[in-house]
């Protein structure tokens, strides 16, 4: 036998024998990657209130123009944009047809007339058929001008990647016309509830905690303001639970409710963040401190019925403002992720 054949058929042996281990560990891959493409794309805050532009731009980075059996190319997409109004949670929702290689850049005021603030969800779905798609294509950020605080910032959405076609050898059972996989489909993984699941399965899961890497004390000329929501039933009432750490590693706990969205600066949350007790001498000036926190969902409760929910999965931002006024400076973040946590809506 040549040696080269006989080596490829051992190979090829052990990538058979491995399989059934390999499939599973890709299948739990868990947490959004913001920096990379995906079939959900969730922009934490839009704010249309005056004095404030909210900038969204999604593009499609697939540039196939193979024309496929549906005469749609594999690089066609149709976006859903969903608004959700951070006072009452109502939904504003319209979509926009994305050809190979496209990008679409909207004023929020304008792409969504009714809303004025709270966060946007976009989904991958198939043109012909609008039903959702495994479409791992999509980025996205968002630009803000505040005019108040007299600052400009970015971040890029939170992308979360389709999970039911994770070996590239083996087709979807349910595919649609132009060759992609559905995601609400029972023969691919899914539950077919006409939900989204961010299970592992359909979806990355949502984490379990978020993490405000590194705050200053809170003072005249330092505010962060902290942006927190919790997707899915407008009527849930969430009790995340925050433990605030100085840089002496000392920890103080605190608790706060929230409806749908919330944005507010730290001090709403406890005065903790005002007087910090750390190492005065660490970081500058003696009257700068930092500090750092976790958010933890810890639970939820329906209002009405009061029916709790065990650790309702939330996501978030910070927006960081330094010397107070149109003289300050800013910059935004998203929140670092720890542990997973499924969620549907």
């Amino acid at each position: 036998m040549n040696p080269r054949f006989k080596v490829a058929k051992l190979f090829a042996a052990l990538v058979l024998m491995l399989g059934t281990y390999l499939v599973p560990a890709m299948s739990v891959q868990a947490q959004p990657r913001e920096y990379e493409p995906g079939s959900v794309l969730i922009f934490p805050f839009f704010d249309a209130r005056p004095g404030k532009l909210s900038i969204l731009t999604v593009t499609n980075v697939n540039t196939s123009r193979r024309v496929s059996p549906n005469s749609f190319r594999q690089g066609d997409v149709q976006i859903h944009y969903y608004y959700i109004d951070g006072v009452d949670c109502l939904e504003f929702n319209r979509t926009q047809f994305l050809t190979p290689g496209d990008t679409h850049t909207v004023l929020a005021s304008q792409h969504n007339p009714e809303g004025s603030f709270g966060y946007v969800y976009v989904v991958a779905e198939d043109p012909e058929t609008e039903e959702r798609i495994d479409y791992d294509y999509l980025i996205g950020d968002e630009v803000v001008f505040d005019s108040k605080l007299g600052f400009v910032w970015q971040v890029p959405a939170i992308a979360f990647q389709a999970l039911p076609g994770q070996d590239p050898l083996v087709p979807c059972p349910d595919q649609t016309g132009g060759g992609h996989c559905l995601t609400d489909s029972v023969a691919n993984g899914g539950t077919a509830n006409g939900l989204m699941d961010f299970d592992g399965s359909e979806y990355a899961a949502f984490p379990d905690r978020l993490i405000v890497s590194s705050f200053f004390q809170q003072g005249p000329k330092t505010t962060d303001t902290l942006v927190l929501f919790s997707p899915g039933n407008p009527t849930l009432t969430v009790n995340p639970e925050f433990l605030i750490f100085n840089n002496r590693e000392e920890k103080f706990s605190r608790d706060f409710v929230f409806n749908c969205w919330w944005s507010g600066t730290l001090d709403q949350i406890s005065n903790v963040v005002k007087n910090l007790g750390g190492d005065r001498h660490e970081f500058g000036p003696p009257s700068v401190q930092t500090g750092w926190m976790t958010v933890d969902g810890a639970e939820g409760f329906f209002s009405g019925s009061g029916n709790r929910v065990n650790d309702p999965p939330i996501l978030g931002m910070i927006v960081k403002s330094f010397g107070g006024g149109t003289k300050g400076l800013g910059t935004a973040s998203l929140l670092h992720h720890l542990g997973t946590q499924p969620a549907q809506f």
